[in-house]
């Protein structure tokens, strides 16, 4: 295979140690962890075993022909092996160096039973982190061809994913090789690029798409919180604490624990300068609460005394005669001429309708 973009050491290091069964790239964005994972994709398509199945997986149709095939095929990436590239839109089988490849989408668990009766000896897994567990344990439970590998790309997620503590932290019991990369592993890129990138994600998003690190960016509130940085073994000496709680009864109830430091200055509302309450016994939140100022009260709105807007009584008297006039034209008694529609003899007067009681 002849390209004319040349490879890092770090993906020519991958692409020569990934030969365990399971093989995963991870890490940041534009890494170039996906072209280091389809080279070694097609070294094993080249010596994939007859008998079993080929199949590249991906959360829709979609999302692999656009970070697969449409990477394959581009004479750029993969020069004369991009030609052996056969696909067309749609379709849910590809023709890569003459071997057919069947296409899987898995949205939901749903998916799992896609794979039921399969014996496949070589898998590609784009984005593992966004399949559903379920369906990738099935996934794995298939390759059973002796020889069989799976090969997959993921950016990071929370530390808690499943690929992460049922698979990554495991890989010691696992057959399972692992490849970690970083922004500045990719020699593709410009030294533009790669700052204007950098620039553009701050705190737990940094550490994840620029550093390639797993830890929680979606929904965390402190989005600058540093676990090296904000945790400690050692507390100093604490005067108070506090514990919140929230229940749940599907999920864990977490509790987060809220600590006080006494502090030696105490300041009333006007910024003066008071002795430090804290003493043995004595809560400083009354001693603060005696010095503090009473509010100047306003001439408008004063203490025990109901405030109406300016102008109230006359758009009051506005409103009452409003309603006078209302009431003396529905008690009034209008004479009707020519024939009645109402069963009344004509000429006699149509009571209002405040007065009908039928």
């Amino acid at each position: 295979m002849t390209g004319p973009l040349p490879l890092s050491d770090k993906q020519l290091d991958s692409i020569r140690r990934a030969t365990a069964r399971i093989n995963i790239w991870h890490g940041s964005v534009r890494s170039g962890k996906t072209i280091a994972s389809l080279v070694r994709f097609l070294l094993a398509l080249r010596r994939a075993p007859a008998t079993g199945l080929v199949v590249i997986v991906g959360r829709s149709l979609q999302t692999i022909e656009r970070n697969c095939l449409d990477v394959l095929a581009d004479p750029v990436l993969f020069g004369d092996v991009a030609a052996e590239v056969h696909h067309t839109r749609g379709a849910t089988t590809s023709t890569i160096l003459g071997r057919v490849v069947h296409l899987v989408g898995a949205s939901d668990a749903r998916a799992e039973g896609r794979l039921r009766g399969m014996t496949a000896a070589l898998a590609y897994c784009d984005e593992v982190t966004l399949l559903p567990p379920e369906f990738f344990r099935q996934l794995l439970a298939r390759l059973s061809v002796p020889g069989a590998m799976l090969v997959g790309t993921t950016n990071p997620d929370s530390p808690k994913h499943w690929l992460k503590a049922d698979y990554l932290d495991r890989a010691h019991e696992l057959d399972l090789a692992q490849f970690h990369f970083q922004l500045a592993d990719n020699p593709s890129l410009s030294e533009q690029y790669v700052a204007a990138l950098a620039a553009e994600f701050t705190g737990l998003w940094r550490r994840r798409m620029i550093l390639g690190e797993w830890v929680v960016a979606e929904g965390a509130i402190y989005d600058a919180y540093d676990e090296q940085q904000h945790v400690v073994d050692d507390l100093p000496p604490m005067r108070r604490y506090w514990l919140g709680v929230d229940y749940g009864t599907a999920n864990l109830s977490p509790a987060q624990p809220i600590t006080e430091r006494p502090r030696p200055v105490v300041r009333d509302r006007i910024g003066a300068q008071i002795p430090n309450p804290v003493q043995e016994g004595e809560d400083p939140c009354v001693r603060l609460s005696a010095t503090r100022t009473r509010p100047t009260e306003s001439r408008r709105y004063r203490p025990g005394r109901l405030s109406r807007p300016r102008g109230w009584r006359c758009r009051a008297r506005q409103s009452s005669a409003r309603r006078s006039t209302r009431r003396s034209r529905a008690s009034s008694w209008a004479p009707t001429t020519g024939a009645s529609s109402n069963g009344l003899p004509v000429g006699m007067p149509r009571p209002s309708r405040r007065s009908r009681h039928w």
